[in-house]
């Protein structure tokens, strides 16, 4: 398999608790994703826009390149597996992104930058996912799926809110950024 080891710290800090979860991936995997996965910066845990003090959970996932890191992250799974897990494998990466109703990964990818962020506002409830935008038209088509081709839209200034056909999923654009989930959590 590709994955060697697998550990999960706590800490608390400053009131919160901090996770850590560390991969260890097989002998030669690492090296293969390093040069996409390893970002030029540290995560800065003060720059958070979209996420209020009051929340239930953050996660933060920087890389040095989110598209290149998917295409590597796919051939290295796909490399380290049988022919039936190589086969299975793409489809089982394309579903990490499905619960934010990411339909087309590969597009996604390419379209936000290296940071990404989930936020949830508590307990049990779906995650909303925020993401620099480095090409709106192309997230557009990553999500046209769940909003179809013509969705709902909400504008206030510079800010494009997109709706699902029942009203209870969103997207928005904002500035530089990118958020899909819940309605609620979105506006």
């Amino acid at each position: 398999g590709v994955v060697d080891k697998l550990s999960w710290s706590a800490s608390f800090r400053d009131g919160l608790v901090e996770d850590r979860c560390s991969v260890f991936l097989a002998t030669g995997a690492g090296d293969k994703l390093q040069s996409s996965m390893v970002p030029d910066r540290a995560i800065d845990l003060n720059h958070s826009p979209f996420v209020p003090p009051d929340i239930y959970s953050v996660s933060f996932y920087q890389f040095r390149d989110l598209s290149s890191f998917w295409v590597e992250l796919n051939a290295v799974i796909s490399s380290h597996t049988d022919l039936i897990g190589a086969i299975a494998a793409r489809p089982m990466l394309r579903g990490l992104l499905k619960p934010y109703d990411i339909d087309d990964p590969d597009t996604f990818v390419r379209a936000v930058g290296p940071r990404l962020q989930t936020v949830r506002f508590e307990e049990g409830a779906p995650p909303l996912l925020i993401g620099e935008c480095f090409d709106r038209p192309a997230l557009r088509k990553a999500i046209s799926q769940r909003f179809g081709s013509n969705p709902k839209t909400e504008k206030q200034g510079d800010i494009e809110l997109l709706l699902s056909q029942d009203g209870k999923w969103a997207a928005s654009f904002v500035d530089n950024y990118f958020l899909i989930g819940p309605s609620e959590a979105v506006r």
